[in-house]
């Protein structure tokens, strides 16, 4: 993913951090990057062949509406992706792993 827009830039250094931050701060700096893009997301384009209205940041919303939703999943399907790319974690350390996560959501 190389995002070419500022607000796609931001977004991607909020996710590079996902791993080393809290649940609490992942969320207040993407409540924060939200504030500051809101406008920017908000606008909309309009189909000359349809006359239907889009977001005209299709992706950059639909990227931002979906961590959002599942905000506290995130986290630990980040780690099973890691785990199953790396095959060699055992299952035992993905089970902490897993563990750990769910301690931390709750």
């Amino acid at each position: 993913m190389h995002p070419r827009l500022a607000a796609g830039k931001d977004l991607q250094k909020i996710m590079y951090n996902l791993t080393s931050t809290t649940q609490t701060i992942f969320t207040k700096r993407l409540d924060e990057w939200y504030e500051k893009h809101k406008d920017f997301l908000a606008e909309k384009t309009i189909n000359p062949d349809t006359l239907k209205e889009s977001f005209t940041h299709q992706k950059l919303v639909s990227a931002y509406r979906s961590l959002r939703t599942n905000l506290p999943y995130t986290l630990k399907g980040y780690l099973v992706f890691l785990a199953i790319k790396m095959r060699k974690i055992s299952r035992f350390i993905i089970l902490q792993m897993l563990s750990m996560v769910e301690s931390f959501l709750l």
